[in-house]
């Protein structure tokens, strides 16, 4: 029985509920006739049960009369009336999953351009405007700018934004800083002699990393890395480094962790790490 509920919670969309009574029309049984009926009786009660547990957990009041109603008339229909009761009940879910979107990526939901998408994929019609590859491309691209721009207005991401860049700015005009054309400042602590690593170079270093505060988020000694894989202002300044090198580099958000921020560097944070370059692997 806990299958049924789940299903319903797929049905509805997740959401935390007010019930009303038992609708008049769900005529009390005084007596089972045989065993059949024992059975059926005992699955129904199963069932609501756990249909009630299921509806406590859902967003927006539920009128049981109108869910009786609504499974009644399932029940008591003919093959022809299902897959429209299928799509009924798929559709009050999906609508809440995109209820949902709307709020949490703050886009619009157009149900025309949604069903045309819909309609298309079920069909499997060769003209739709994506295929299951692209639109999955096209979902995580685009939700993600959403979500972006939605951290970049918070309070948090706008004070950072402007206090990096006062910060930034101040620093710039301090002797020895140096600015790149991408906007990352550096300043060299001590000389390196050799090559200078490229794209794609593992290297190995010690660097530690703190906020414009002095906070510090992380530290490595002798750690390997791989140009290419950090954030673009790390890889930036250990392409400018030759061995034995002592730079402090200055990274604007732009250059690091954006809006999203991670692990202790907080939305539209400047970092500052003070790196040495102790060899180039290959």
């Amino acid at each position: 029985m806990k299958k049924t509920a789940i299903c319903l919670m797929a049905a509805l969309g997740m959401t935390a509920v007010s019930l009303t009574s038992c609708d008049s029309s769900c005529k009390p049984v005084k007596e089972l006739a045989n065993a059949s009926d024992s059975l059926v009786y005992a699955v129904g009660v199963l069932t609501g049960t756990d249909v009630n547990s299921g509806i406590q957990n859902l967003g927006q009041p539920v009128d049981i009369d109108q869910f009786i109603k609504g499974a009644k008339k399932a029940l008591y229909s003919d093959s022809t009336a299902f897959s429209y009761e299928v799509g009924l009940s798929f559709a009050s879910g999906i609508k809440q999953q995109l209820k949902q979107m709307s709020e949490q990526l703050g886009v619009t939901i157009d149900n025309d351009t949604y069903m045309a998408a819909f309609c298309a994929a079920l069909k499997k019609d060769s003209t739709a405007l994506m295929n299951q590859m692209t639109a999955q491309i096209a979902y995580r691209t685009i939700a993600m700018e959403a979500e972006n721009k939605k951290l970049a207005s918070s309070p948090e991401a706008i004070q950072n934004k402007a206090d990096g860049e006062a910060f930034l700015a101040a620093k710039a005009k301090e002797e020895g800083v140096v600015a790149t054309g991408s906007g990352l400042l550096y300043k060299v602590v001590k000389k390196g002699k050799g090559n200078t690593p490229k794209q794609g170079s593992r290297v190995k270093v010690n660097y530690k990393g703190t906020l414009v505060d002095g906070t510090q988020f992380d530290a490595n000694d002798n750690v390997q890395m791989v140009i290419g894989q950090m954030v673009p202002g790390f890889n930036e300044a250990l392409m400018l480094m030759s061995p034995g090198a002592k730079y402090t580099i200055y990274i604007p958000s732009e250059l690091g962790y954006g809006v999203r921020g991670r692990g202790g560097v907080p939305s539209n944070a400047v970092m500052i790490f003070d790196v040495e370059l102790l060899s180039i692997e290959k």
